[in-house]
């Protein structure tokens, strides 16, 4: 899959999710403006961890290498339809695999002060809310505490409906 075609999904999905926070927060969701900032961030060295369903993405998760000592998390978004769905783990265990080799890194992100479903999943996965800023919420964990607590969620039986193929998750290096 060529790169602009990941850019777009990504976009459309960012869109599919956010618009309703950017509109609480009285913005408008650009998609320009993230296609710049997707751009930004793959120049940085982004990597996209994704889950597809019959050739269509539901889920990424994307990361930046970690500098000064931290990972950056720009985007986690999980399409609609498959929230409340084992869907997250097989993305999530992807993660904790890459992030494994920084285990003295911290892991930062900053979520929209209106999704309070990412809060929620920030404070079960352990993050700490640190700081406030422009209407979004910064967290921080450790790599070796996300690690730790993500080993709990590994035994986890799947629900059906959230099951998931082998092949479901995959990774692209756009650099």
């Amino acid at each position: 899959m060529a790169l602009s075609d990941l850019a777009n999904e990504i976009i459309e999905l960012d869109r599919l999710n956010m618009e309703a926070h950017f509109i609480a927060s009285g913005e408008t969701f650009d998609s320009a403006r993230r296609e710049a900032g997707l751009g930004s961030e793959i120049q940085e060295g982004a990597q996209f961890l994704q889950v597809r369903r019959s050739g269509e993405l539901i889920a990424y998760l994307e990361y930046l290498p970690p500098q000064d000592g931290k990972f950056r998390i720009p985007s986690l978004q999980v399409h609609p339809t498959y929230r409340g769905t084992s869907i997250l783990r097989p993305l999530l265990a992807q993660a904790a695999h890459r992030i494994g080799s920084w285990p003295d890194a911290t892991l930062q992100t900053r979520v929209h002060s209106t999704n309070s479903k990412s809060i929620r999943l920030h404070s079960r996965l352990g993050f700490s809310h640190v700081a406030s800023s422009d209407g979004r919420l910064v967290f921080t964990i450790s790599v070796s505490a996300l690690q730790a607590k993500l080993q709990t969620y590994s035994g986890l039986t799947q629900r059906s409906s959230g099951a998931h193929k082998p092949d479901d998750v995959n990774s692209n290096d756009p650099g």
